[in-house]
């Protein structure tokens, strides 16, 4: 290769390279189309002289026709940048029409490039990609894997952008979902689930789930990934899709595949809030039997956040509660929180939560019962300052409203739902430098956040030592 100091020499063999296109070694072939575009590479002018005349030319060697068909493909992205469409600039229609001829070349690594080529050219008409696609389609059928599994990768990327133009291959792409290869299944299921429309969903799950049961984790979660897409785009088979990953919950995983389920479906929970409470309610029915503290405790506090707004809160109590007598400790010590939270939220909950509350006093793990204790005590405290009254026990006419909402002035609410205005980090340092405070201590006035010193955040000693460095430097 010619180097910055040397290309003034290597250009005096100009002639000599122009002639070694001609020969008839492949590989010299290969070399020489290389070298002549390196030489010529701060040419625009020049690189499409040389593509130009190099296309009217047939070459030998199918790496030297490789290389002109990603020359010429640069040459019409570099044409787009400068803000001709394809149509515009004759550079760029002459281009194409030879990444066109070239679909129609013998070898199979030359009709992939230039597919590849085509469908990746910026600003192309769909319909533009029909020949590409289609020889792609081709090569779906090819005893070789490597050219199956580079087809089946470009229509996926394809499918992302343009699902309609590759649904004509959906028949091939079904067939490879049973590919010894695995990774050439997963891409064909990436790309029929993008391009399956919504009365085909059912066959695709049933297709997908004969699928998994042999795929690996690393598989597993990406047609995962794609099924979050698909339901995205048709929530009117949300009921549908969320139960088969509800389904894929109960079955054999590890843990970032069953994290990655669990992701999917809160994230769904964002996207599509309408059908919240069904989805909360498959995260409870996994966390009954979930083997992984980490994806137990965040369900916990999930439901701790979003189960109290639901219609009917009262359902969640018993999954929550079940963590509480059948867990570790740390998904126990999560369970009080929540339970916490659900009695904050919800003052007609209180009284029963309070009764299961205090059977952790006496729990074996001090993280769950000092949660326990804190929550008793200020609970307590919030029922005697805001007692519920049931319909039942309101006798006043002319009140026939009772919210089942907690007053402003709740101190539940701000202990258990309110989030502090600083980390617990910042809080411990701001307490110290109160205590060290003159006077501080005996003072009379109550102790707020207002009153705390304001500290700056701590930085890290790698981030001093970098600073540090740049300052010796300059």
């Amino acid at each position: 290769q010619s180097s910055t100091d040397s290309s003034n020499v290597v250009k005096r063999w100009l002639n000599e390279a122009q002639k070694a296109i001609g020969s008839s070694n492949k590989m010299v072939q290969f070399h020489a189309l290389q070298l002549l575009y390196q030489m010529k590479s701060h040419d625009r002018l020049g690189v499409s002289k040389l593509i130009t005349q190099c296309s009217k030319r047939s070459f030998e060697s199918p790496m030297a026709m490789v290389l002109l068909v990603r020359f010429t493909a640069k040459m019409i992205h570099d044409e787009y940048v400068d803000g001709k469409e394809i149509t515009q600039s004759h550079l760029s229609r002459t281009g194409l029409q030879y990444l066109e001829r070239s679909l129609r070349h013998k070898s199979d690594i030359v009709v992939y490039e230039a597919a590849k080529s085509i469908c990746g050219l910026p600003g192309i008409e769909p319909h533009k990609l029909n020949d590409a696609v289609t020889a792609l389609q081709i090569s779906l059928s090819s005893p070789k894997p490597a050219v199956r599994y580079a087809s089946v990768k470009t229509l996926a990327a394809v499918s992302s952008v343009y699902p309609r133009t590759v649904s004509k291959c959906n028949e091939n792409l079904e067939v490879l979902i049973t590919d010894s290869n695995r990774s050439i299944g997963t891409l064909a299921i990436t790309a029929l689930l993008r391009t399956t429309n919504e009365n085909s969903i059912g066959r695709r799950l049933i297709q997908i789930s004969a699928f998994l049961t042999e795929a690996t984790d690393d598989f597993k979660i990406v047609v995962v990934q794609s099924l979050e897409r698909l339901c995205l785009t048709f929530t009117s088979k949300y009921g549908l899709l969320i139960g088969f990953l509800s389904n894929l919950l109960r079955d054999d995983g590890g843990f970032d595949f069953k994290k990655s389920i669990v992701n999917t479906i809160i994230s769904l929970m964002h996207n599509v809030p309408e059908r919240l409470e069904s989805s909360l309610l498959h995260l409870c029915e996994f966390v009954e039997d979930c083997e992984y503290t980490a994806l137990s405790t965040q369900i916990l506090h999930l439901l701790g956040d979003f189960g109290p707004k639901t219609s009917s809160p009262a359902q969640y109590i018993r999954f929550v509660y079940n963590r509480v007598i059948l867990e570790k400790a740390a998904v126990r010590a999560a369970a009080v929180s929540t339970l916490a939270k659900f009695a904050a939220s919800v003052p007609s909950l209180r009284e029963s939560i309070m009764i299961l509350l205090k059977r952790s006093l006496v729990d074996g793990d001090d993280e769950t019962r000092d949660r326990a204790a804190i929550a008793v005590s200020i609970l307590n405290v919030a029922i005697e300052e805001n007692p519920y009254i049931t319909h039942k026990e309101h006798f006043d006419a002319e009140v026939s409203d009772i919210s089942d909402v907690p007053s402003p002035d709740d101190s539940a609410v701000y202990l258990f739902r309110r989030q502090l205005p600083m980390t617990f980090e910042k809080l411990e340092r701001s307490l110290k430098a109160y205590i060290d405070t003159p006077g501080a201590v005996e003072s009379t006035s109550p102790l707020t956040f207002s009153s705390l010193p304001i500290l700056e955040d701590l930085v890290d000693e790698g981030s001093m030592e970098a600073t540090h460095g740049r300052e010796n430097g300059a």
